[in-house]
C-alpha cells in the first residue's frame, strides 16, 4: 500500500513539474505566439513623464503628442506630478477606429485597447488626448480632392467605402465610444494647432476662418453634446490680427507645417496647459 502511494505521489510531482515547465516555456515565447498579447507597434513610445511613481495622468496620441512629451515633463516634474505617455505616430487615439496610413487595422485596434486597459488597471484620473485630425476627418467645406481620398481617413468595421463623409461618422462614434470607456476620469482634448500652408519661418499664418474650416467636423461634435468629464483645451492666443502666429524673434513655433516645435510648445501650448497641471497638483 505504501509503495502504491509512493508511485502516485511521484506521478503527481512529475505531472505538476511538466505543467510548470510547459507554462514557463509558453510565457517565454515571442509575444505574438501568446494569445492575448501583442508587441507594441513600431515606433511606439511608452515612458514615464514627470515625477516617478503613481501615474496621475496619461498623454495619449500620435506624433503631435510626441512633440509635447518634453513640455509635459517640464510642467509635471516641478509639481511632483507623475504621468505616462502612450504614443504611436499615425495611429489616432480613439478606440474602434483605424486608418490605412501605416499599420494594419488590428494593430491599431489592439494598441488603443491596451492603452485603455492600462489606464483602468492603474486607476489614472486624468487623460490627455492629442492628435492631428484635419486630414483624418476633413471638413465638408474644404476641398475634398485626391488629398482627402487617401489613407489618412478614419475607418471602422461599418465602413463600406473610405470616404470623407464616412470618416466624419467614424470620428463621432469613435470619440463618444472612447469617452464612454474613460468614464469616471477627467479627459482633456487638446485642440490641434492651425495647419500652415507654408513651412517658411516668419510667413503669415492661416486665417482664423481657415482654421475653423480645418476643425469644422471636430468642433461640430465637441459642441453637440454634454460630457461633464471632458475639458477642451485651446485654442489659446494662437492668432494675431486674424492670422495664426508662426514664430517670433526667438524662433519658429512650428517644426513643419503642422507639428509644433519645442519653442512653439512653450509659447503656444504651455499657457493653456499650465492651469490644468496646477489643478492636477492640488
Amino acid at each position: 500500500m505504501k509503495r502504491a502511494f509512493s508511485f502516485v505521489a511521484v506521478g503527481l510531482i512529475l505531472f505538476w513539474t511538466a505543467v510548470s515547465v510547459f507554462s514557463y516555456i509558453r510565457l517565454k515565447r515571442p509575444s505574438e505566439e501568446v494569445p492575448g498579447r501583442v508587441d507594441d507597434p513600431e515606433g511606439a513610445k511608452r515612458r514615464i513623464i514627470g515625477a516617478p511613481g503613481h501615474a496621475d495622468f496619461v498623454l495619449w496620441g500620435d506624433s503631435h503628442a510626441r512633440a509635447l512629451v518634453g513640455l509635459f515633463d517640464q510642467l509635471a516634474r516641478p509639481r511632483k506630478i507623475g504621468g505616462q505617455c502612450f504614443i504611436v505616430p499615425t495611429i489616432p487615439p480613439l478606440i474602434g477606429v483605424w486608418n490605412s496610413e501605416q499599420f494594419a487595422p488590428q494593430t491599431q485596434l489592439q494598441w488603443n485597447i491596451s492603452v485603455i486597459e492600462w489606464i483602468k488597471s492603474h486607476d489614472v484620473p486624468h487623460v490627455f488626448i492629442v492628435s492631428r485630425w484635419d486630414h483624418r476627418v476633413p471638413s465638408r467645406f474644404t476641398e475634398r480632392g485626391p488629398t482627402a481620398q487617401n489613407t489618412y481617413l478614419l475607418q471602422d468595421d461599418r465602413s463600406g467605402r473610405t470616404t470623407p463623409d464616412d470618416a466624419c461618422r467614424v470620428w463621432e462614434e469613435g470619440f463618444k465610444r472612447t469617452l464612454a470607456a474613460l468614464e469616471g476620469r477627467r479627459v482633456y482634448f487638446l485642440m490641434q494647432l492651425p495647419v500652415q500652408e507654408t513651412d517658411i519661418r516668419g510667413a503669415r499664418g492661416v486665417s482664423e476662418e481657415t482654421y475653423e474650416l480645418q476643425q469644422f467636423e471636430i468642433n461640430r461634435v465637441l459642441r453637440s453634446g454634454r460630457w461633464p468629464q471632458l475639458s477642451v483645451i485651446g485654442p489659446g492666443d494662437w492668432f494675431r490680427n486674424g492670422y495664426s502666429v508662426t514664430g517670433d524673434e526667438g524662433g519658429s513655433y512650428y517644426a513643419d507645417g503642422n507639428h509644433v516645435s519645442s519653442y512653439g510648445a512653450k509659447k503656444l501650448l504651455a499657457p493653456v496647459l499650465e492651469p490644468i497641471f496646477a489643478r492636477i497638483s492640488r
